[in-house]
Protein backbone atom coordinates (compact mmCIF):
# COMPACT_ATOMS: atom_id res chain seq x y z
CA UNK A 1 0.00 0.00 0.00
CA UNK A 2 2.83 2.18 0.93
CA UNK A 3 4.35 1.71 -2.96
CA UNK A 4 0.22 2.93 -4.30
CA UNK A 5 0.65 6.44 -1.90
CA UNK A 6 4.42 7.35 -3.01
CA UNK A 7 3.33 6.78 -6.20
CA UNK A 8 -0.09 9.40 -5.60
CA UNK A 9 2.21 11.48 -4.25
CA UNK A 10 4.83 11.34 -7.11
CA UNK A 11 1.98 12.05 -9.29
CA UNK A 12 0.81 14.93 -7.11
CA UNK A 13 3.51 16.86 -7.75
CA UNK A 14 3.99 16.01 -11.63
CA UNK A 15 0.52 17.89 -12.05
CA UNK A 16 0.78 21.02 -12.54
CA UNK A 17 -1.77 23.69 -10.97
CA UNK A 18 -2.93 26.50 -13.13
CA UNK A 19 -2.80 29.87 -12.03
CA UNK A 20 -6.43 31.62 -10.83
CA UNK A 21 -7.92 33.62 -12.95
CA UNK A 22 -8.46 36.25 -10.34
CA UNK A 23 -7.65 36.32 -6.68
CA UNK A 24 -9.47 38.29 -3.88
CA UNK A 25 -7.13 37.99 -0.97
CA UNK A 26 -9.66 38.60 1.47
CA UNK A 27 -11.68 35.33 1.30
CA UNK A 28 -11.01 32.34 0.41
CA UNK A 29 -13.30 30.67 -2.55
CA UNK A 30 -14.32 26.98 -0.63
CA UNK A 31 -12.51 25.64 -3.68
CA UNK A 32 -9.20 27.03 -2.86
CA UNK A 33 -9.51 24.34 0.25
CA UNK A 34 -10.78 20.97 -2.10
CA UNK A 35 -8.86 18.53 -3.67
CA UNK A 36 -9.96 15.91 -6.43
CA UNK A 37 -8.42 12.23 -5.49
CA UNK A 38 -8.48 9.87 -8.12
CA UNK A 39 -7.22 6.22 -8.98
CA UNK A 40 -8.36 5.13 -4.85
CA UNK A 41 -8.32 1.74 -4.08
CA UNK A 42 -11.65 -0.22 -4.05
CA UNK A 43 -11.19 -0.87 -0.76
CA UNK A 44 -10.79 2.31 0.89
CA UNK A 45 -13.25 4.54 2.60
CA UNK A 46 -13.52 7.48 4.46
CA UNK A 47 -11.09 7.29 7.15
CA UNK A 48 -8.13 5.41 5.01
CA UNK A 49 -8.98 9.39 2.73
CA UNK A 50 -8.34 10.58 5.82
CA UNK A 51 -6.01 9.19 7.42
CA UNK A 52 -3.73 9.10 3.95
CA UNK A 53 -4.22 12.89 3.65
CA UNK A 54 -3.73 14.20 7.01
CA UNK A 55 0.05 14.58 6.96
CA UNK A 56 -0.42 17.49 4.53
CA UNK A 57 -2.64 19.81 6.67
CA UNK A 58 -5.84 19.67 8.95
CA UNK A 59 -8.49 17.87 7.14
CA UNK A 60 -12.55 19.47 7.36
CA UNK A 61 -13.67 16.74 5.62
CA UNK A 62 -13.79 13.83 3.51
CA UNK A 63 -15.74 11.70 0.90
CA UNK A 64 -15.05 8.68 -1.23
CA UNK A 65 -18.02 8.41 -3.90
CA UNK A 66 -19.70 5.93 -4.07
CA UNK A 67 -22.14 3.72 -6.43
CA UNK A 68 -26.47 2.88 -5.65
CA UNK A 69 -24.42 -0.31 -4.51
CA UNK A 70 -22.39 1.17 -1.66
CA UNK A 71 -19.39 0.20 -3.93
CA UNK A 72 -16.27 2.95 -4.16
CA UNK A 73 -16.59 5.13 -7.32
CA UNK A 74 -12.44 4.79 -6.76
CA UNK A 75 -12.46 8.86 -6.40
CA UNK A 76 -13.06 11.30 -3.97
CA UNK A 77 -12.92 14.65 -2.16
CA UNK A 78 -10.65 16.12 1.10
CA UNK A 79 -11.27 19.62 2.04
CA UNK A 80 -8.42 21.17 4.38
CA UNK A 81 -9.14 23.73 7.17
CA UNK A 82 -5.76 25.63 5.44
CA UNK A 83 -6.32 26.45 1.60
CA UNK A 84 -2.25 26.26 1.44
CA UNK A 85 -2.06 22.50 2.62
CA UNK A 86 -4.50 21.87 -0.81
CA UNK A 87 -2.11 23.64 -2.71
CA UNK A 88 1.03 21.98 -1.34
Amino acid sequence: MSEFIETLEKSAEEMPVPAPEHSDSTTDAPNDKNIFVFHLPPEWKDDDLQKNFEKFGQIESVKIVSRPDGSSRGFGFVSFADPSAAQD
